[in-house]
């Protein structure tokens, strides 16, 4: 209906709870992207943001939104994984946590206008057979900033891009966008901060 890159749908049963879906292999985008020269790893990343232009024109009735709850309880969940993790120091985890309270609270008073966002839109669901892309695992898909996924992708934890051309990625997405609203981008940076501090000095420039 909506024309995405997705795997067709062979059968669903128990109330889409089973689902009997195509075939799309095992390779994911991380596994092909890697070996990627620069302009070829470039020209890949501007067909997924075409992608996720795709994904946010879908019709708006049928998501929830991503509200304050929603938000509070996933970053509260992200703080106690980064725990678990040791990745961050306890005073960076209290002085993180309360940049994404600040900034969510404001994300949440100016944001009139969420669409839809896959809202896991990351190398390892997206997956790579006969040169095309297929999205998979939409389950957690709402009404969210526009940017969420585009900034999901870029800043993905899993991909080993450094800083550089992780700015580089974004720089080239603005170029593509008639209308960016700085605004909204920006009010994504604690989720920016969260790889930062996940893989950005493992892979800093």
């Amino acid at each position: 209906e909506n024309k995405l890159p997705v795997p067709e749908v062979y059968a669903s049963l128990d109330n889409g709870h089973l689902v009997l879906l195509e075939d799309v292999g095992d390779q994911c985008f991380l596994d092909s992207s890697q070996p990627l020269s620069n302009s070829s790893q470039q020209a890949a990343y501007n067909d997924l943001f075409a992608i996720a232009e795709k994904i946010s024109l879908m019709n708006k009735v049928t998501f929830p939104v991503f509200d304050k709850p929603w938000i509070d309880r996933e970053r509260a969940m992200l703080i106690n994984g980064l725990k678990s993790a040791e990745t961050a120091s306890e005073q960076d985890l209290v002085e993180f946590n309360n940049d994404c309270i600040e900034r969510n609270e404001k994300l949440l008073i100016v944001e009139k206008n969420f669409v839809p966002q896959h809202r896991d839109f990351h190398g390892r669901n997206i997956q790579v057979k006969g040169g095309s892309y297929f999205i998979i695992d939409f389950q957690d898909t709402f009404l969210s900033n526009r940017y969420y996924d585009i900034v999901s992708l870029v800043y993905d934890p899993y991909a080993e891009l450094s800083l550089n051309t992780r700015q580089a990625l974004i720089a080239d997405y603005k170029l593509t966008q008639v209308h960016f609203d700085e605004e909204k981008f920006i009010k994504l940076n604690g989720k920016k901060h969260i790889s930062d501090l996940i893989v950005g000095k493992t892979f800093a420039s």
